[in-house]
């Protein structure tokens, strides 16, 4: 080995002793002025690669703040010096100063157009923006100035998919794939964006290119889960025992063949699957859970309670105590399961279920006191404390006939929620059902001040509107938007059947109503709704068999009284 006398670090290091904290011994420090940076446009290289060294020190020691003013410093001395102006955007991105990289990069654009890379960064930045448009035009605008460009094309690509440009992002990826056919990412995006559009066939081809391309489990995951989503069961377990192949332990791939296995509804193989997995998994008190939960799916309550109690002698997994009350539940070992869930922490996923549990066996053994005292104990205590809750309680006393009590329950729910949807909706109801039409009409306005898309809200002012003949046209508009939110709702459909029918549009309103009875056909009200309508188009065979059938659903007395009139009006005519 060459031996080199003794020479100093910084004399080694040669420019470094420019650096503010350089190698002067201690003894012999002196201070270094830095250069002054003058805004005249005049070019000092010294001043500029001084503070360009002292951001590149800071940026490698993540100071970025101090190495953003040493790099703006050295700007200032050399306006010309491009690549220490591209270091400032992305330190403002890591800052999170975005708004200041997107001004900052907008300007270099435009004064230098050529400029790809900041094209592409500035697209990132709009597109976490929400401003995909701007971001697409920016992709193109490098895309034209670097037409070779794969990477720009991709970003495109996957982009004009994410804003459902399908034909666009597909003939931007199949050109890739012209002048590169190995291309694994344009065959990658190519798969998922067939799976997106439901072209299975054109997908799986693409997708074991892309395997063949480049294996990964990540990749063969994804194919798996892509299989199983097209019903391609079989190919997923070829995939997933592929995996198992080359790592008989790959916890993810064995637990997708589980899935598989219950997709084909082979449960035992899950079961016995999942056994071996128990074996090496590193979570084995979550495979008993999913073991226990397909027992229970099979009606096997015995083999599933071995597991629970087993489980549950060395745990204290609240998903196990109520999977174990609901077995119990079921085999009507009512106080076994109470016992088993009285103790669910709040702070349980299950906790909601656990007290809903416990409440419906008090109901079905006669305990709606015990029930009762329950509930107001929770409610009492802000931990425990539920909007459902004020529900289950107010839904108590209506079966019990206390009607004022149910209706404090409410009150109460929703001086402690006010601006919970599900509450206000169900107390609306409840003062409707109670007689009291504008206090519900009240709330149900309310909640549509919280949620202007709320489907049943305005199925409720719209369809009132109509019932009573009044406001037809905003009646229509409300139930038309409520439709499109929820469009398989025979409710609402039956409320655009009706208000149709209020504007004597009843070939319209059969349409609707018809399509509702297909939706909702034990619904007593759409029945006679549909007869008045065929009674409207002098349809009386019609009429005759939809008045019938809502007379044998009713239970109403009220209700079934002007249905046998109208049957008989009908009859006699």
């Amino acid at each position: 080995m060459l031996s080199l006398p003794h020479l100093s670090l910084c004399l080694v290091l040669g420019v470094f002793i420019l650096l503010p904290t350089g190698c002067i011994p201690k003894q012999q420090a002196q201070v270094i002025e830095p250069p002054v940076p003058q805004a005249d446009n005049q070019v000092d290289s010294s001043c500029s690669y001084f503070y360009f060294l002292w951001g590149n020190s800071a940026e490698y020691n993540r100071s970025y703040e101090e190495a953003l003013e040493a790099y703006e410093k050295a700007i200032i001395c050399d306006p010309k010096a491009e690549y220490i102006a591209e270091k400032i955007p992305t330190l403002l991105i890591r800052l999170g100063r975005l708004k200041e990289a997107e001004a900052w990069l907008e300007n270099y654009i435009q004064d230098k157009p050529e400029k790809t890379v900041q094209r592409f960064m500035l697209a990132r930045l709009k597109i976490q923006d929400g401003k995909e448009d701007e971001a697409i035009k920016l992709f193109q605008e490098a895309l034209d100035i670097d037409p070779e460009n794969t990477s720009i094309k991709l970003r495109l690509g996957m982009l004009h998919a994410k804003e459902g440009d399908h034909e666009v992002a597909e003939h931007i990826f199949q050109n890739i794939l012209i002048d590169n056919p190995d291309s694994y990412f344009a065959t990658l995006y190519l798969a998922r964006l067939y799976a997106k559009t439901g072209k299975f066939d054109d997908a799986e081809q693409y997708y074991r290119k892309a395997l063949n391309l480049n294996w990964s489990n990540d990749l063969a995951y994804e194919i798996a889960d892509f299989y199983n989503l097209a019903k391609r069961y079989s190919k997923a377990q070829e995939i997933f025992q592929e995996i198992l192949n080359k790592d008989e332990q790959d916890e993810k791939a064995a637990l997708g063949m589980v899935q598989t296995y219950i997709f084909l509804k082979d449960r035992e193989a899950a079961l016995q699957e999942l056994a071996r997995i128990k074996e090496f998994s590193s979570n084995p008190d979550r495979i008993d859970l999913v073991r226990s939960q397909i027992l229970i799916n099979m009606g096997d309550n015995a083999r599933a309670k071995v597991i629970l109690l087993d489980l549950l002698d060395r745990t204290s997994l609240s998903e196990a105590s109520y999977l174990l009350g609901v077995i119990y539940y079921e085999d009507l070992e009512f106080e076994q399961a109470l016992n088993v869930v009285k103790d669910i922490p709040a702070a349980a996923d299950e906790f909601r279920q656990s007290i809903i549990l416990q409440i419906r066996i008090l109901e079905e053994t006669d305990r709606s006191a015990q029930a009762v005292a329950l509930l107001n104990k929770i409610l009492a205590n802000e931990e425990t404390r539920l909007p459902s809750f004020y529900s289950l309680l107010a839904a108590i006393h209506q079966k019990r006939g206390a009607r004022e009590q149910a209706m404090q329950a409410f009150a109460e729910g929703v001086e402690a929620y006010p601006e919970d949807e599900s509450l206000l909706y169900e107390y609306a109801i409840a003062h409707e059902r109670g007689g009291n039409h504008a206090e519900a009409m009240k709330i149900m306005k309310e909640l549509l001040s919280l949620n202007v898309n709320h489907a049943d809200a305005l199925n409720f002012i719209g369809y009132s509107w109509a019932d009573r003949n009044i406001k037809l046209d905003l009646a229509y508009d409300y139930i038309r938007k409520a439709l499109e939110l929820k469009p398989k709702s025979g409710y609402i459909q039956d409320s655009l059947g009706w208000v149709y029918f209020r504007m004597g549009a009843y070939t319209k309103a059969r349409t609707a109503l018809e399509k509702a009875v297909e939706l909702e056909p034990n619904d007593p009200y759409i029945h006679e709704h549909l007869g008045d309508t065929y009674h409207a188009l002098n349809m009386k065979d019609k009429a005759l068999i939809h008045y019938e059938k809502a007379l044998q659903l009713h239970s109403d007395a009220e209700k079934i009284n002007a249905l046998q009139e109208k049957i008989s009006a009908l009859q006699a005519s």
